[in-house]
């Protein structure tokens, strides 16, 4: 039996068969295919899309709904500024959040959010 003389028994390629011979090890398997695409999102509401507040009007409540999907990879979750979603069915993304006047400043009169 023959075995390649540039390869010492022992090596991390060639494991020892007790022999003299070596068994090559099957090979890594292929690292998975990365996802390149990013997720669709859709229908996209905020209600109420226009809130007021003021210290009459301290508080108002903004209900954000979004479907978000990927064909490629399976989502857990979704954040918007951070927070994640209250409800979720299925690819539709739910949250619900609380305005306050006294956290905003007297000049700011729109407010971005990141989805």
């Amino acid at each position: 039996m023959f075995r390649d003389p540039i390869k010492e028994i022992g090596d991390q390629e060639i494991i020892d068969d007790g022999g003299g011979g070596g068994i090559v090890p099957p090979p890594i398997d292929d690292p998975p295919i990365s996802d390149i695409t990013p997720p669709i999102i859709n229908n996209l509401t905020c209600n109420p899309s226009t809130i007021n507040l003021s210290s009459q009007n301290p508080s108002a409540v903004v209900t954000i709904t979004a479907s978000v999907y990927d064909f490629e990879s399976q989502i857990t979750n979704v954040h918007l500024n951070g927070l994640g979603a209250t409800s979720i069915t299925i690819s539709t993304y739910t949250w619900i959040k609380t305005y306050y006047y006294s956290s905003f400043s007297d000049w700011l009169q729109s407010l971005s959010l990141l989805l």
